[in-house]
This record gives structure tokens, C-alpha cells and sequence, in this order.
């Protein structure tokens, strides 16, 4: 079957060819969609499963390029990750008017109103929720945005440092990466710079963004940049194998 859909906004008219949807089809995408519950995240704390994480990312975008237009956003999150007739973003106004002769759409969208997306400009976009087994696609254009971890690689409870140091004075803050940044700016970041230790196979401390990494690049002051991009094990090695090249008394905990 070919559907022609009929565009007359900003995007170019697409072509659509797909199989006869039967409720046994849809019955058989649900069983196989079932099997596995993986939740994924971009901050380590909030998990979703993999259609809600699609939306949660494009937003999660949006708020980290409050300016972004519509076209812009295209380029992100290009249509070729689903399908250039579905797409991952398309804008309210024309899957509402696809939806009056293809009724089936009305499911394919998150068109709740808290679902739908806002941008600067006035325009108001919806996100493709049918993934199934191009899910993938996304992921792999997702975590070169974030630093994405999934819930069966952080299934234990989330864990915090707490730093000890010989005179007594303690960091502990609710997250480790900062537990561990607010230790590197008490020690000396150019002393902790100077040790040239690499994280992902790039400086812990450097004067620049990575690309794939800069999320997990937390501020230093002075234009550097702190590489937190590790389980709360990581950085408590990395912690004390600085303690010990500064000739520093710690006791390092994961509590």
C-alpha cells in the first residue's frame, strides 16, 4: 500500500509505503515490544522506557537550545533516523491535518498537551512515539548528544562519595561529580591538570569541550573543565590515585 500525504508547510511532501496494519499485526508489535523493559536516561537519575526516551531527549534539547527553530531541530534529529514520511519531529499543525484523512496517525505521535513541545518561536511540535527495532537508530544519534546510561548497567542504588581528608574536612555532595569537582578545585586544579590522567581518551581536566563529551565536562573556572564521564567506582580510584600522587591524606567512601 502507498499513501501519499499531501504537505503544504515547511517540509517537503512525503511518500509513505507500508504493510496492512491488522490488530494481530499490532497485537504481535506489542508482544515483541514487550520482551524488553530497558529504561535509558541522559542524566543517570531519570529513566524511561525507550519510546517515552525519545521524547525526553528531544526535549531535554530543546531546554539546552532554548532558541532552536523547527528546522534546526530537523537537523538534529533528522527524519532518516524513523522514516522521511514519519520522521522524529513533526510540526502540530501538519500531523493534525495528516490525521483527517489518516486517522491511524493519532497513534503514532505524543499528542497529549503535555506532550506537546513549544518551541521560542510559537511553533508547537510532537515527537514520533513508534520506534520498535529502529530504536537503535536513535540511540546511536542520542549518545553522541549525551552521556546515555540504561537502567540494567545502573541497577543499583544511586550511590554518592564522601571524601575524608586528614584534617577532617569533608566533601559530600548529592551527586559524585560534584563530590569529585568540588575535591579537584580544594587540591589545586592546576596540580590535578599537571598529572595529565585521561577519562574516554581525553584529559580529565581540559581548556576544551569535547564534542561527544561536553555535558559531562563540568566547569573549573579559568576555562577548564572537569571530565566526569565514570561510575561513582571510577571516580573514586581516580580520587585517590590523585590523593596519592599530591601526597594528600583522604579517605574516599561510596555511600
Amino acid at each position: 500500500l502507498t499513501v501519499h500525504y499531501e504537505n503544504k508547510s515547511i517540509l517537503p511532501s512525503l511518500q509513505l509505503k507500508t504493510r496492512q496494519t491488522s490488530k494481530n499485526s499490532q497485537n504481535d508489535y506489542k508482544e515483541s515490544d514487550s520482551k524488553d523493559h530497558t529504561k535509558f536516561s541522559v542524566d543517570g537519575i531519570n529513566f524511561y522506557v525507550k519510546r517515552r526516551f525519545v521524547l525526553e531527549v528531544v526535549k531535554h534539547y530543546i531546554k539546552d537550545h532554548p532558541n532552536i527553530n523547527y528546522v534546526e531541530l530537523e537537523k538534529v534529529f533528522p527524519s532518516n533516523l524513523h522514516s522521511k514520511a514519519l520522521g522524529v519531529i513533526r510540526t502540530l499543525i501538519e500531523v493534525q491535518e495528516k490525521i483527517k484523512s489518516h486517522p491511524d496517525l493519532k497513534k503514532r505521535y505524543f499528542l497529549k498537551p503535555d506532550e506537546v513541545i513549544l518551541l521560542a518561536d510559537g511553533t508547537k511540535i510532537v515527537v514520533n512515539n513508534q520506534w520498535g527495532t529502529l530504536f537503535p537508530r536513535f540511540l546511536e544519534a542520542a549518545k553522541k548528544l549525551y552521556q546515555v546510561t540504561n537502567d540494567t548497567e545502573s541497577n543499583t542504588p544511586i550511590s554518592r562519595l564522601k571524601i575524608t581528608f586528614g584534617n577532617g574536612k569533608v566533601i559530600q555532595e548529592t551527586q559524585a561529580a560534584e563530590t569529585f569537582r568540588q575535591f579537584v578545585m580544594t587540591v589545586g586544579v592546576e596540580q590535578v591538570q599537571s598529572l595529565n590522567i585521561k577519562v574516554c581518551k581525553i584529559p580529565l581536566i581540559s581548556n576544551t569541550l569535547h564534542e561527544k563529551y561536553q555535558r559531562a565536562q563540568k566547569p573549573l573556572g579559568n576555562g577548564r573543565f572537569l571530565m566526569t564521564c565514570s561510575n561513582t567506582k571510577t571516580k573514586k580510584r581516580d580520587i585517590e590515585r590523585i590523593a596519592k600522587a599530591l601526597g594528600i591524606q583522604v579517605t574516599v567512601e561510596i555511600v
